[in-house]
């Protein structure tokens, strides 16, 4: 089947359960139409398997560190909780990973779990998980596989706040 919506194109075809190309065109934003794609696609339990183009701008998240000190000066310790931090970088970038998963939350609703890496014009890469704001400069090309046979959800972690996958989730059913 193939259709078009906005500024995305799709093609989707066998594979796991099923295969689907998504190109993102120029200008838009990466991870909102990704999210488009998701909820009109109904993606229940999906793996973004690649994702190649360039970028104007990216928006990645990351783990928040402390420094070391002592025997382990110079490397980093991970923080207690789910502080995060942002960068906002402009480019032009070259995205040269992309990687993730799509799955749904408690109220079955698609949840975008996106990692990926860009590189600038004097090579530095940058990464980590991406959020919205990542504009597409040319085009991006993703390549992604529906897993069939497997149930996988978003439910909140009360004691870190995250949203963590559980495979094998059973909603909850109301009293009878």
């Amino acid at each position: 089947m193939n259709s078009s919506g906005g500024a995305f194109h799709l093609a989707t075809g066998r594979g796991v359960k099923r295969s689907i190309v998504v190109t993102v065109e120029s200008g838009s934003d990466l991870v909102e139409n990704l999210e488009e794609v998701a909820k009109k696609e109904n993606l229940r339990n999906a793996v973004v398997l690649s994702g190649v183009g360039s970028l104007n701008k990216a928006s990645f998240r990351n783990i928040e560190t402390t420094p070391r000190s002592g025997a382990d000066a110079g490397s980093r310790l991970l923080t207690k909780g789910p502080k995060m931090t942002v960068k906002n970088l402009d480019g032009p970038m070259e995205i040269i990973s992309l990687e993730g998963n799509i799955t749904r939350d408690e109220e079955d609703r698609p949840v975008l779990h996106l990692h990926g890496m860009v590189s600038d014009e004097e090579a530095r890469v940058f990464g980590g998980a991406l959020n919205k704001g990542c504009e597409v400069s040319r085009q991006v090309e993703i390549f992604i596989a529906e897993i069939d046979g497997v149930d996988v959800r978003r439910v909140l972690n009360h004691k870190t706040g995250s949203k963590n996958l559980v495979p094998g989730y059973a909603p909850k059913r109301g009293r009878t």
